[in-house]
């Protein structure tokens, strides 16, 4: 008797090491795409609506949640403007202006992308707009 319940006391030890070290891994990989990102969000949502203003190069990271851009009123100056997304289990949804070019580049796993918006490569008048994207089990909207 007394073996099996120090068994089942080391065994309760392990798995409390085991869960203690995946919460450490969580929080920093939730720490790195924080870092490295201009606007997170973590189980959150979150509206942003661009009117007259000037659209810089800029990187978002969702985890389980969702983002709703409306770039469709800001500017993009001479130079291109790179916009990079990361999501894990999330949903993106964004509206561009129909007069701009926009490329995507990217990977996925498990998601998917609906592109509605126009890519000319000859068109160099036009502003440009390169959507970069790392999605794995999320969606991807562009109007």
């Amino acid at each position: 008797m007394k073996k099996s319940s120090k068994f089942i006391k080391g065994f309760k030890i392990f798995l409390i090491i085991v869960f203690v070290v995946k919460i450490a891994k969580l929080l920093l990989f939730l720490t790195k795409f924080k870092k490295k990102s201009d606007i997170f969000l973590f189980f959150n949502g979150k509206k942003q609506v661009f009117k007259d203003k000037k659209l810089k190069n800029t990187t978002i990271s969702i985890l389980f949640g969702g983002m709703e851009l409306d770039l469709r009123e800001a500017i993009i100056g001479d130079d291109p403007v790179v916009l990079d997304i990361t999501g894990r289990f999330s949903g993106f949804s964004i509206k561009v202006n129909p007069e701009w070019n926009v490329k995507l580049e990217g990977t996925f796993s498990k998601s998917g992308i609906s592109n509605e918006s126009k890519y000319d490569e000859d068109n160099k008048e036009a502003p440009q707009l390169t959507i970069k994207y790392d999605l794995k089990f999320s969606g991807l909207e562009i109007k």
